[in-house]
């Protein structure tokens, strides 16, 4: 009797665990969408990111050009568009709906992105197709809602094994108010472009396009970056020798 408590209970356990995909943050209670926007996919590089969907159980919705209280029942997901290639999404559950928290002002869901990206991405939105099942002075209804996040693919590395493999590259003040310099040390003679890009990935500077010699570098970036505004940038630093290529990735704060 004994063993086959302890088989069941193991049954359970193993059943539960897969059926759980990601886990909802109950400490939100502001509806929208919430992630970590600095935790970017790079290029040939398992992912994985927990999004928290949070929605208030009672509001005041537009349903076909009419204002509508709704009393939420429950969440479904429905579809995830233009997820980067090789990402896919599991929700909280795998029936993808979960149902209202009673007792609470708000109803959380997740949903967990994972995966190995396999193309770079510029400019990309993600949207989240979600359905909000409820009760109205129309009767029960069935509201189509929809949120957006940026989400692009960086290649963070190009990684060949060569010169360029210990290419150290450091980026200081940081946070950066006004001033910002590049170190970077190069084994050999090689071309360099620093481009930096805002969180949607989109170039907002190029820094510095150049060759550089061997040794030790230090690179003004001052002039691009007086003209951005307060936020985080990721700073592309592209090298060349050869015909081969590295890409070097550091994330910057401008104050």
């Amino acid at each position: 009797m004994k063993y086959l408590f302890l088989t069941l209970v193991g049954i359970l356990f193993i059943h539960y665990t897969a059926s759980s995909q990601c886990t909802p943050d109950h400490t939100i209670n502001k509806t929208g969408i919430y992630y970590n926007s600095t935790n970017l996919p790079c290029l040939n590089t398992p992912f994985d990111e927990t999004l928290q969907l949070v929605i208030i159980n009672d509001s005041s919705i537009n349903f076909g050009g009419v204002s509508l209280n709704l009393k939420l029942d429950s969440i479904e997901i429905t579809d995830v568009l233009n997820l980067p290639s090789g990402l896919t999404h599991l929700c909280e559950n795998s029936a993808c709906i979960v149902h209202k928290e009673i007792g609470k002002t708000h109803s959380h869901t997740c949903l967990r992105l994972l995966g190995t990206p396999t193309s770079v991405t510029t400019n990309n939105i993600v949207t989240l197709k979600t359905i909000l099942h409820g009760q109205t002075t129309f009767g029960a209804q069935s509201v189509p809602y929809e949120l957006t996040i940026p989400l692009n693919t960086i290649d963070c590395v190009v990684a060949i094994e060569d010169e360029l493999s210990q290419a150290p590259f450091s980026i200081f003040p940081q946070p950066i108010d006004e001033t910002a310099q590049a170190s970077l040390f190069l084994n050999s003679n090689a071309k360099v472009e620093i481009n930096v890009h805002n969180m949607l990935g989109e170039n907002v500077g190029k820094a510095f396009s150049g060759t550089l010699s061997a040794g030790s570098q230090q690179i003004d970036l001052s002039n691009t970056i007086e003209s951005l505004s307060a936020g985080m940038y990721m700073v592309n630093t592209i090298i060349e020798i050869n015909g081969q290529t590295k890409s070097l990735v550091k994330r910057i704060v401008v104050q």
